[in-house]
């Protein structure tokens, strides 16, 4: 099974957005070195527990301190932006680049609709329908965009949700469940997803990625106090109290009850939480109920030697699936 990891930059406590973006730099450097698959930057915006607020301009960084990793994004919601101009941003980072760059889509809006408004100048729609339309837009772009000899830009649908993956299968285009949000519904999209595949020119076969929370270390106890601190982050969220990650004792010392601890423990359980041995036979069950192809790992940990070590524990059970 192949690993590759979707950096949510994460911002932590007494840390700050600039540092977050240098650990992303750092942490794809690492990334190469263990031989990840490919490193996906998400978009995020007016989210104090993230830096990812330009992509494309955390791509071209990540891309410059690396030479052999694919890059990309993971990613652009594309409801938000002109498919034109998010076009010739990623021709132009390929160009800069070579063929490491790839694009993933995401039909989720930007939160508030106040905040989807100032980014696109005009009200946005996340309608399926509307979606598709902004796809075949995209790749038409992407395809009139191209000299002569440049190299296709891979485009990846990414989604939770049963219409995302029929409509990434009816175009044939590689599919990405956010299992990192949720599982829930996972094994429905996935099937779907199967069954509907239309092989494209591009891409005979299907192509199913799954990011998933994972937080590994040597000891099961140290990867649960490192989990619970997004898992903390995303409750506070959820309250309306957004705001940078908290440290592992601030996390720690939350004790929340009823729905919010219902919540808490259900985002633990879909997580990857646990040493290496936990890891090789959740990576097995996931391999068989989903028929995933490669793990997109998230991993928001402040400690970049913890961060990278949870990666290569990943890595080593990777190889034995």
């Amino acid at each position: 099974m192949k690993i590759s990891i979707l950096d949510l930059c994460p911002v932590f406590e007494r840390q700050g957005p600039a540092a977050a973006l240098r650990g992303s730099i750092e942490l794809a450097g690492k990334a190469e070195e263990f031989g990840a698959a490919r490193y996906l930057v998400a978009e995020h915006h007016a989210n104090p527990a993230s830096a990812a607020t330009a992509p494309e301009v955390l791509i071209s960084a990540i891309a410059n301190e690396t030479s052999t990793l694919r890059v990309g994004a993971g990613g652009i919601m594309l409801p938000n932006h002109a498919p034109f101009r998010v076009a010739e941003s990623f021709r132009a980072l390929a160009r800069l680049h070579g063929p490491r760059i790839e694009l993933g889509v995401v039909r989720a809006l930007a939160g508030r609709p106040a905040l989807s408004l100032a980014l696109r100048g005009t009200t946005p729609s996340a309608e399926p329908e509307r979606f598709r339309r902004q796809i075949a837009e995209l790749v038409g772009h992407l395809d009139d965009l191209s000299a002569a000899a440049e190299a296709p830009i891979p485009v990846r649908v990414l989604g939770s949700s049963q219409p995302v993956a029929q409509l990434a299968a009816e175009l044939g285009l590689p599919y990405g469940f956010a299992g990192h949000l949720s599982l829930r519904g996972a094994r429905q999209a996935a099937d779907t997803y199967h069954r509907h595949y239309r092989p494209s020119p591009g891409h005979p076969e299907p192509d199913l990625l799954l990011s998933l929370g994972v937080y590994l270390a040597d000891d099961p106890g140290r990867a649960a106090a490192l989990a619970r601190v997004p898992a903390t982050a995303l409750l506070h969220a959820r309250q309306g109290r957004p705001s940078p990650l908290p440290t592992v004792p601030q996390a720690a010392e939350m004790q929340p009850t009823g729905p919010e601890q219902e919540l808490l423990h259900r985002r633990l359980t879909d997580w990857l939480v646990g040493d290496q041995q936990t890891a090789v036979a959740r990576l097995c069950d996931l391999a068989t109920e989903l028929a995933a192809t490669e793990i997109c790992a998230v991993t928001s940990i402040a400690d970049p030697d913890e961060r990278a070590h949870s990666y290569r524990l990943l890595a080593a059970a990777a190889c034995s699936v």
